[in-house]
């Protein structure tokens, strides 16, 4: 009994130290009015962020970096006062859509970051869309694979180790070597179309 209870929790540690885990973020709450020299940002909608810097520039700098697909939608209302340049910056991946009227909006893939620039006095939507990278699910099938897989070895190991005779042992060595071998090759496959895309 103390045996199986050890097993199960070691079983349980593994997998937990296997799962994937969110760092803090920051929660900006809807109604939220970011102000700088230049410009503001009035947020539409609850978001996070791993972090968010005004700078004495005027630029707006937030790093959403693991947060897309959670948040999905950043809207805001942007308003350029017109008397120098503002400058927003969107650190993370590649957003499915951005809805604006800057006067420039570029991705910039050295950075990982959407810049956008508002020279004239303007108010104006800004929303910026991220739909789910099959990446993310693909990753997360693999992890939970593996976690699945560490089970399967144990839990298959020690019914080996019951077989009554070397014959039967071998029979259950034989079988765990195609279930192993069949969900290594789903977890690696997983693993290899992830990284497929962007």
């Amino acid at each position: 009994m103390w045996k199986q209870l050890a097993i199960l929790s070691l079983i349980l540690a593994i997998i937990l130290s296997t799962a994937p885990v969110q760092a803090a973020s920051v929660t900006v709450s809807r109604n939220v009015i970011l102000n700088g020299p230049y410009g503001r940002l009035t947020v539409l909608n609850n978001q996070q962020y791993a972090m968010f810097i005004i700078y004495a520039n005027g630029t707006m700098f937030f790093n959403y970096t693991g947060l897309e697909d959670h948040v999905s939608i950043f809207s805001f209302t942007a308003q350029s006062y017109g008397n120098g340049t503002f400058n927003l910056r969107f650190k993370g991946g590649v957003p499915s859509s951005v809805t604006q009227s800057a006067a420039t909006s570029t991705y910039v893939s050295s950075n990982k970051w959407q810049q956008l620039t508002y020279t004239e006095s303007q108010t104006s939507p800004l929303t910026i869309i991220f739909t789910t990278n099959p990446r993310f699910s693909l990753q997360a099938g693999a992890f939970f694979g593996a976690a699945i897989l560490i089970f399967v070895v144990i839990v298959r190991t020690l019914y080996v180790a019951t077989a009554n005779d070397s014959e039967e042992r071998r029979k259950r060595i034989d079988q765990n070597r195609i279930i192993f071998i069949v969900m290594g090759l789903v977890v690696a496959s997983l693993w290899i179309f992830s990284l497929l895309f962007p």
